[in-house]
């Protein structure tokens, strides 16, 4: 049996997030299955390959785990009336609907376990001459024989 792609399991993750956070009444704009160098809309968030663990359970069979990092990116302020206090919330409001999606699906076609893998952190970072409010939160996925 060949090997679990990661690449598989992230563009699944990734499907999950896009219908839970994009669209009409939702928090997103966007949600990219790539750490993002420039952003063409936001609120966004970018999934991005973090490591992987293989374990060999059997002679052609691996257990797998697959860390992601998921960015959420706000823009901190702008000319209108958005300011650094409806950045906050947003943030919130967009970190809020990603728990709602691991509970959700806490095993799926493409994996058996998934959840935060630590502490999300925050900060101010800037992207194509603007800044944003980001939270990092890091993600485990993972097969039955390892993490779930």
């Amino acid at each position: 049996m060949a090997a679990k792609e990661r690449e598989t399991v992230r563009d699944a993750f990734v499907t999950l997030l896009n219908t839970a956070l994009v669209g009409s009444g939702k928090p997103c704009k966007a949600v990219y299955g790539y750490l993002a160098n420039r952003l063409d809309t936001s609120p966004a968030v970018c999934v991005s390959s973090a490591g992987a663990k293989r374990e060999r359970i059997a002679k052609a069979s691996w257990a797998w785990e697959f860390l992601f990092t998921v960015e959420i990116l706000v823009p901190w302020a702008d000319k209108s009336n958005w300011a650094a206090d409806d950045a906050e919330d947003k943030m919130d409001e967009i970190e809020t609907d990603i728990a709602d999606v691991l509970e959700s699906n806490q095993s799926a076609t493409h994996w058996d376990g998934i959840d935060y893998d630590g502490r999300s952190a925050t900060d101010i970072t800037n992207i194509g001459g603007v800044n944003y409010r980001r939270e990092t939160i890091p993600v485990l996925i993972s097969s039955a024989h390892m993490g779930g």
